[in-house]
């Protein structure tokens, strides 16, 4: 401090004060003395905060004047104390595209005051990449890159880090979502077999994807039947979360391939095959008819054979399944033989069916537990094998010697069933009574042939006339 000629001025009082109070300044003392040559000196403690730090010098001049001088300093911030996001968190993009906003982090010392020149380390998780792998911070204490998202969608991240700060290393979230649809492809349900007019046992699965091969959340998907009739359900629907959409399929009434088809608007569809087989038994069908005749008694000449059908009358080969005969109409019969057949191959023959009983017309009722049966075409049954014989009509009781008997003998042929034996030639003979001569057979000798209007009532009633035989 001089006076006007420029010559120190000693003992006077100078007051230091800060022009703008900061948190943790000081200037000490506050009050100083010049010394001989006009100086006074006083010290000072910076603040907290960086940046320029100003103390006036103030001194009382003459006529009531205060004299002042003002100081500069500069405070520097310290050390780099923690890092942290200031933007560009929890964006979403689609995959392998740049995210909209940078992603900026802030470095400041340990009072909060930003840290220029630090360096940070950057590096991208889940794929993708980032604009620069390390940086600087600015004057603002602020530095930042630009992102890339990766192929694969989902959560990615990106983080920041500088070793031995406080929050290292930051993250920041991002979402990649798919790009659009590529293509539909086939996930599961292919190539099954399953009943005709039954639900297939597995969904029918399809996976929509993207160039890159994320799944693709609402996509629609149109399903149709494309050959073998049947249903799908639902005709339509839309992919979830994992790109994922499914139908039921029930098949159609025909036995082998039957195909589907998926649909995604223009992309190509996905084709599904099937082989319908049988169902389950539920029904008896006919293979090999009885014949249109037999005789009572006798073995028929063609036995039957019956097989196992499903619901839609298709052939099903399940094998073990017993099949029993029976009569089903015609007159008060019996039928033998093996009543009872198990299947073999989805069939059941017949070896040793028999009918007795009147003449007349016959069927056969084939059934099986918990199936429909079946009945068989009519059989017409007629006399069989000859057992009993029998005088109808006893001859004269006298006669005379070599004349025909005034009233001649009738006998009537029988089966077992009781049933009049027609066309069979029965031979008459002395059997007692003096010295026997061979008589000729009765005649007509024979009425096997179409009989004349004249007989017919005869051969009908199973009668045999002995024609004109003379006494002996």
């Amino acid at each position: 401090m001089a006076d006007a000629d420029g010559q120190p001025l000693a003992g006077q009082k100078v007051t230091f004060r800060l022009l703008l109070e900061e948190p943790g300044a000081a200037v000490v003392p506050e009050v100083v003395t010049t010394d001989a040559q006009g100086r006074a000196a006083s010290g000072g403690v910076l603040g907290l905060v960086a940046g320029i730090w100003q103390v006036q010098a103030e001194v009382a001049g003459g006529m009531g004047r205060t004299l002042t001088a003002r100081l500069t300093a500069v405070s520097l911030p310290a050390a780099p104390d923690s890092i942290s996001v200031k933007s560009g968190q929890d964006q979403g993009g689609r995959v392998s595209t740049q995210l909209s906003d940078s992603l900026v982090v802030e470095v400041v010392d340990q009072f909060g005051n930003l840290v220029p020149g630090a360096e940070v380390s950057w590096a991208a998780v889940g794929g993708g990449s980032t604009s620069a792998a390390t940086t600087q911070t600015g004057p603002d204490g602020r530095t930042g890159v630009t992102r890339m998202l990766g192929q694969t969608a989902g959560d990615q991240s990106t983080t920041a880090a500088m070793d031995g700060l406080k929050g290292s290393p930051v993250s920041f979230h991002h979402l990649a979502v798919a790009a659009g649809t590529s293509g539909l492809f086939p996930l599961s349900g292919g190539g099954q077999t399953g009943a005709v007019s039954a639900p297939l046992p597995n969904s029918l699965k399809v996976r929509a994807l993207d160039a890159y091969g994320n799944a693709i959340a609402g996509q629609a998907v149109n399903w149709a039947i494309t050959s073998g009739g049947g249903s799908v359900a639902p005709v339509s629907g839309t992919t979830d979360a994992s790109g994922i959409a499914s139908a039921e399929w029930t098949l159609g009434p025909n036995l082998g391939s039957q195909t589907l088809t998926a649909k995604a608007g223009t992309l190509p569809q996905v084709t599904f095959q099937a082989s319908a087989v049988a169902g389950p038994p539920a029904k008896l069908g006919m293979v090999t008819q009885p014949p249109g005749s037999a005789q009572s008694g006798a073995v028929l000449s063609r036995q039957p054979k019956v097989r196992l059908k499903d619901a839609g009358d298709n052939p099903t080969n399940t094998d073990g399944v017993p099949i029993t005969v029976a009569l089903a109409s015609g007159p008060a019969g019996t039928l033998s033989g093996t009543l009872t057949a198990n299947t073999y191959d989805g069939q059941a023959s017949f070896t040793d069916l028999a009918i007795s009983g009147p003449v007349g017309s016959y069927t056969l009722r084939f059934t099986s537990t918990g199936l429909s049966g079946v009945t068989s075409a009519a059989v017409v049954l007629s006399a069989g094998a000859p057992a009993s014989l029998t005088i109808k009509t006893q001859p004269s009781a006298t006669a005379d010697d070599g004349e025909p008997f005034a009233r001649q003998p009738e006998v009537e042929l029988r089966d077992d069933a009781d049933n009049l034996v027609n066309g069979v030639e029965v031979d008459v003979s002395v059997q007692s009574g003096g010295a026997r001569s061979p008589v000729p057979p009765a005649s007509p000798p024979s009425v096997a042939r179409r009989p004349s209007p004249t007989s017919r009532s005869a051969e009908r009633a199973g009668l045999t006339r002995c024609g004109s035989l003379p006494r002996v």
